[in-house]
């Protein structure tokens, strides 16, 4: 075979447009105390032929777990800078799946931030990063619970990834900050409680919380915690309470 039967196949990209986040996000005194807008622009490079093929959700990028999972990283991380912003969902997009919610491998995400309101109308600064899988693995901690993996680390926030093993239990513990946490699958229990994949819970600093994996898979929470900080043994409470919920599931994607 030759010409252009000897080339392979160039990866198919999967993308969205327009996704706005208000959040907090910018180094100034002003920016730190209110919310503003940020656009976000994904493009997400990967094979598609086994879902062309069968047309299965399943071998393709579920738009609606992503388009919940950067929200919830620019809402509760409040970085300083959209390049760390950008840099932190790119590796978010290219890590591997696990097994509470399986997908094809992201080969390369390309990931662009706009900040439309920083500089009132005169121009409209943005960051485009690109991030490819093969960039390096993923800083981890092997713990009696599973393996945690690092995103994101800087004085004021640590992004991790949190992979629980099955039947793990994460032991009641607090934070000196608060901590935000996302649920990846369906088989996390917080303080007792089931909770759905796409569901946010956000720990006040000090709050005594633990997590249990009950499924026969690895479970996984996206972690936030404002600023970063060790887990300090606790005792829950005999009626352990569970704070407010966030459902960061767009409106019809969860079955």
């Amino acid at each position: 075979m030759t010409g252009l039967g000897c080339q392979a196949r160039p990866l198919d990209v999967v993308e969205l447009h327009g996704l706005e986040v208000r959040c907090v996000v910018g180094v100034y005194g002003h920016e730190r105390t209110r919310t503003q807008a940020l656009v976000v622009g994904l493009e997400l490079h990967l094979d598609l032929e086994a879902a062309g093929a069968t047309d299965e959700v399943a071998r393709t990028v579920d738009y609606g777990r992503v388009v919940g999972e950067v929200r919830f990283l620019l809402e509760h991380a409040r970085f300083r800078l959209i390049e760390s912003a950008a840099a932190t969902v790119a590796r978010w997009l290219v890590s591997p799946s696990s097994a509470d919610a399986p997908r094809p491998q992201v080969r390369r995400a390309v990931v662009r931030i706009d900040k439309p309101d920083a500089l009132r109308g005169l121009a409209r600064p943005s960051v485009v990063l690109t991030r490819d899988a093969d960039d390096g693995v993923l800083p981890s901690v092997v713990t009696p619970f599973g393996v945690v993996e690092t995103l994101h680390r800087s004085r004021e926030v640590a992004v991790t990834r949190v992979r629980l093993s099955p039947g793990a239990a994460i032991a009641a513990h607090r934070h000196q900050g608060e901590e935000s946490e996302l649920t990846i699958g369906d088989g996390l229990s917080a303080q007792g409680r089931p909770l759905p994949w796409g569901t946010a819970v956000s720990w006040p600093a000090g709050a005594v919380h633990g997590w249990h994996n009950g499924s026969g898979v690895e479970q996984t929470l996206l972690r936030v915690a404002c600023p970063p900080s060790v887990d300090e043994p606790a005792e829950l409470p005999v009626t352990p309470a569970l704070p407010a919920t966030t459902d960061y599931a767009p409106a019809g994607t969860r079955s």
